[in-house]
């Protein structure tokens, strides 16, 4: 090796710095490996698909809304007992719709028939959910 020993001390320093940038470099692919890794597997494990619940029950919808990790809220919309009896608790209209994959804990919005007294609504027609 030819050279003071100067050079020969800013030759190992330039060959450590060089180590040590190397070193950094691969940390930080790991690391960002590992986060790519992480965001591919989490979502799928936090989601579930929302159940269909047009045409059933409020009583049935909530609990297969708690059977399958989300949250609910119940609207009613009122309808007289004289005219439609047997629609008081069915399930009409859901948001998110029935198949949507969602996030668990998700709030699923359950609209329901909830019948009432016959002189509180006047001009209430019998219309079968769609």
């Amino acid at each position: 090796m030819s050279g003071s020993p100067a050079d020969a001390y800013a030759r190992m320093v330039r060959s450590h710095f060089a180590f040590e940038i190397h070193g950094v470099r691969r940390a930080i692919l790991l690391l960002a490996i590992g986060i790519s890794a992480a965001a591919c597997v989490r979502p799928a494990s936090n989601q579930v698909v929302v159940p269909n619940l047009v045409g059933t029950h409020r009583d049935a919808a909530i609990a297969a809304l708690r059977a399958a990790g989300l949250r609910y809220r119940v609207e009613v919309e009122p309808l007289a007992i004289r005219t439609c009896p047997s629609f008081s608790g069915l399930v009409v209209t859901q948001v998110p719709r029935g198949g949507t994959p969602a996030l668990a804990w998700t709030v699923v919005t359950v609209v329901s028939f909830q019948t009432i007294p016959p002189g509180e609504v006047t001009g209430t027609a019998c219309v079968p959910p769609p």
